[in-house]
């Protein structure tokens, strides 16, 4: 038996609703943008998500970026590019302060930096 077929209208589709993902989208409404987000579970918990760390290993402020790329770097056995990682690095706490400005809870040390939890994704820089 066929189930039905829903056919929605947007002007940006995004697969995957991960960090990227739901990053991609919000920001993309925020900027007028019809949005449809698919995801196969749960938005921010049913990828890779919840298991790399994702914000809980943000470089804090005054971080030195290049322990940050190196690690990024050769767990990921050199797949990726260090200079994108350099940049996605360079902007990740502000994209942080952004999800705060949408009202998303960051953890943070009563000093006010964003917490670190231990996760299986860094090792050297958690």
């Amino acid at each position: 038996m066929r189930s039905a077929i829903d056919v929605v209208d947007c002007d940006v589709l995004i697969v995957g609703g991960g960090f990227g993902g739901t990053w991609a989208a919000l920001r993309a409404s925020e900027l007028g943008a019809r949005v449809v987000l698919v995801e196969k579970a749960f938005v921010s918990r049913s990828g890779a998500s919840t298991m790399s760390g994702g914000i809980t290993t943000c470089p804090r402020l005054g971080d030195d970026l290049g322990p940050w790329v190196e690690e990024f770097v050769t767990r990921g056995d050199y797949m990726c590019n260090q200079n994108w990682t350099q940049r996605l690095l360079e902007g990740q706490r502000e994209r942080v302060l952004q999800l705060e400005a949408w009202n998303v809870p960051i953890s943070r040390e009563a000093s006010g930096a964003i917490r670190r939890f231990a996760s299986r994704g860094m090792v050297n820089v958690r």
